[in-house]
Formats: structure tokens, C-alpha cells, sequence
């Protein structure tokens, strides 16, 4: 079996329709949000292996956007998608790249919108970009 080169990588892993509820918007009230999202993630070991421990865990992550949404107050949807995805990113380092939608399944628009969204993708940063940025946050 031929394995994939590096950054041809296709394995995913996706979580669908998470329901959260965020505080949003100039009036910040609570709204009903829907997450989507999908992990870039080697999979080859948990396969071989057959083993939990070699994967991540779906609850861990879901667990992590729902803490990460439920305090602060954002102004506007790209904030929150980037705190989840952030949040995310902080489980686990063999995530690569993931991608992630929210939808506001309510949007407070006149008209007849049925839901409005927005998608990010990051990546992990390298673990030595994150150990500069702590030092400087010390150093401060």
C-alpha cells in the first residue's frame, strides 16, 4: 500500500450540526447556533491500530466549542467561528487543518432569510511559533 505524501493528507473527520447558543450581536441575546465542522487529521495510526487513544475524541471537541461560546460576548459571527476553531485547535496537536461553519439558524433580519452563516479554515501552528508567543506574553 502506497501511503499519501506530506500535504496530500485526506483524511477527515467531521462533526455535524451542534447545536450552541451564543450571545451575538448588538443586542447580545442569546441565539441558536448550528456548528459544523470538519477535522484534517492523519488517521493511519487509529486504523492500523484499532485503538481510541490513537484518534480524537468527538466529545473532548464538541465539549471544548460549547465551553468556548457559552461566556464571552461576541459582536459578530467571524469572532465566534474563530473562537471555537481556536478552542478546537487547543485539544489536540494532530489536528492539521480544520474548517468550520456556524450558522445562525434565526438571524434578526427583516426579510425572509431562513439561517446565514460563515465557514473558517485554519491550521495548527507549529509548536515553536506557539512557544514564542508565550514567551513574549511573559515577557510582557
Amino acid at each position: 500500500m502506497k501511503w499519501p505524501k506530506a500535504g496530500s493528507l485526506s483524511d477527515r473527520i467531521f462533526l455535524r450540526g451542534l447545536a450552541v447558543r451564543a450571545h451575538v450581536g448588538p443586542e447580545r441575546g442569546s441565539t441558536a447556533l448550528e456548528v459544523d465542522l470538519e477535522l484534517f487529521i492523519d488517521l493511519r495510526r487509529a486504523a492500523s491500530t484499532d485503538c481510541l487513544s490513537d484518534t480524537v475524541n468527538y466529545a473532548d471537541i464538541a465539549g471544548k466549542i460549547l465551553s468556548a461560546l457559552e461566556a464571552p460576548r461576541f459582536d459578530n459571527l467571524a469572532a465566534v467561528a474563530t473562537a471555537a476553531a481556536d478552542a478546537v485547535l487547543s485539544v489536540e496537536a494532530t489536528i492539521r487543518e480544520l474548517s468550520l461553519t456556524i450558522r445562525n439558524l434565526r438571524p434578526a433580519i427583516d426579510g425572509s432569510i431562513g439561517e446565514l452563516g460563515i465557514s473558517v479554515t485554519r491550521k495548527q501552528r507549529p509548536v515553536l511559533e506557539l512557544a514564542d508567543d508565550r514567551r513574549r506574553a511573559e515577557a510582557i
